[in-house]
């Protein structure tokens, strides 16, 4: 008679990643929930810091916003990272206040996300 031992948290392997069909590496989905890609997170992160533009208009300085597939479109993150793990990214950072965004979870908010700055 054996006795089962079930494998430890430390030691489950990472999240598979696949392959898409355009050759972009994607985090897969497990059980409906996806699985946060910090290197993707760290990229947009650079790529908003290195992007972001200060406009002077009427007497106010701010950030002239950028629009989450203008990020999508940059040729470095797009041979790096799918569509989903660019927009998990930028909800997340969203979620844990890295970003000054404009989301509305209750539409089809990727249509007008525009992020604003970096906190």
């Amino acid at each position: 008679m054996s006795t089962y031992d079930p494998i430890p948290k430390s030691k489950v392997p990472p999240a598979p990643r696949k392959q898409s069909n355009t050759g972009v590496m994607h985090t897969e989905e497990r059980n409906g929930t996806m699985k946060l890609n910090p290197d993707c997170v760290r990229d947009v992160l650079l790529y908003l810091e290195e992007n972001l533009v200060y406009t002077d208009e009427k007497d106010v300085t701010a950030y002239k916003p950028i629009e989450w597939a203008v990020i999508y479109d940059d040729p470095e993150l797009r041979k790096k990272y799918s569509e989903i793990d660019i927009k998990y990214s930028i909800q997340k950072l969203y979620e844990a206040d890295y970003i000054v965004a404009d989301l509305e979870p209750n539409r089809d908010w990727w249509e007008y996300c525009s992020i604003y700055d970096i906190k």
